[in-house]
């Protein structure tokens, strides 16, 4: 009794403070572990049954009723051949606080919609999981499939697979492809290995600082998948597939390009009558005008970005800012 005492009070501290920083956790009231096996609790959550799944559900509904930044994370690196437990805790987290949102982490390749299905009432935020190569194609499947908003809850982390040009494409490939969030991990942070304090400022870190400040400025919430055809030439496939987000006017335009290459866009897909283009160092903000800048909307261009980035890779974005020039005309005579 009292290990969970001292347990449950170590993290009304870290959901407390998360709150105190304007943190949003992703919570996971009984993670399952790779493969169901000992990294996780799914052999335990079998054994424990149903009816004390759902209790402990009720017992985590009721004890953080009052913390509306937390959104509970289901599952957890695994398919459950018997969904039965998580349900259990679903149903007793919602008895206890149905107004707390409640998300799914599936196992690599899976989105939680279509692991869950349609009859699922209860999941509030869908996830996409993949690796670097996969990330525009499950991103577009479930913005096409489902009105459902989803994240990237996971890809590959930083210093495990990925190096901070990848970590950065993940990211930008998911919110210009439909995504309203992205996770993003680092090998040394997520078990709190020896040195993670220092791994939290590495270069990834700073690369998602500069992703927050620009989408945010261009009002990422009100950008959409561009259409195919935006991207005429050069979009690439898999992890060097470039990825562009269009806003409902079609005045501005976000492309991210993963690597050294020239793309070709079409202007006519945005409004205005002109446009003014930009290039932007994903690793450290800095800007530069396109040259050619303003274009025509009629024109197709084939544009290439600087050889390398400050951070000495070749990913590079490109902000298309379209404008109306008004020329007044005056019939006064003198």
């Amino acid at each position: 009794m009292r290990d969970r005492t001292r347990y449950f009070a170590h993290v009304d501290w870290i959901l407390g403070r998360a709150a105190e920083h304007g943190f949003l956790v992703l919570l996971a009231p009984s993670y399952l572990g790779y493969e169901g096996g000992s990294e996780g609790w799914y052999r335990e959550m079998r054994d424990n049954g149903v009816e004390r799944l759902r209790a402990y559900g009720r017992y985590l509904g009721m004890r953080y009723r009052n913390m509306p930044h937390v959104v509970w994370m289901e599952g957890g690196d695994y398919n459950p051949p018997d969904r039965r437990q998580v349900q259990a805790i679903v149903d007793g987290l919602r008895e206890a606080n149905p107004e707390a949102l409640q998300s799914f982490h599936a196992a690599r390749g899976t989105a939680a919609r279509a692991f869950l299905g349609n009859t699922s009432p209860w999941l509030d935020l869908n996830t996409i999981y993949t690796d670097e190569k996969g990330v525009v194609a499950a991103a577009l499947a479930e913005y096409t499939a489902s009105s459902l908003p989803f994240i990237l809850v996971e890809g590959r982390y930083e210093g495990e697979g990925a190096d901070p040009a990848i970590v950065r494409a993940q990211a930008y490939q998911a919110m210009l492809s439909g995504a309203c969030g992205q996770v993003m991990g680092n090998k040394l942070v997520w078990p709190f290995n020896p040195g993670w304090e220092g791994a939290l400022d590495s270069p990834g870190a700073h690369s998602m600082t500069h992703l927050r400040a620009l989408l945010e400025a261009f009002h990422w919430w009100r950008l959409r998948p561009a259409p195919d055809g935006f991207i005429a030439e050069g979009t690439g496939i898999g992890a060097e597939r470039a990825a562009a987000g269009l806003s409902e006017d079609r005045r501005r335009a976000v492309v991210y390009i993963p690597s050294d290459r020239a793309i070709l866009i079409d202007f006519s897909r945005l409004g205005g009558s002109t446009v003014k283009a930009m290039w932007i160092n994903p690793a450290n903000a800095q800007s530069s005008t396109v040259t050619g800048s303003p274009f025509a909307p009629s024109a197709r261009s084939l544009l290439r970005p600087p050889v390398r980035n400050s951070s000495g890779f070749g990913d590079w974005l490109l902000l298309l800012q379209s404008t109306t020039i008004c020329v007044a005309h005056s019939n006064a005579q003198t």
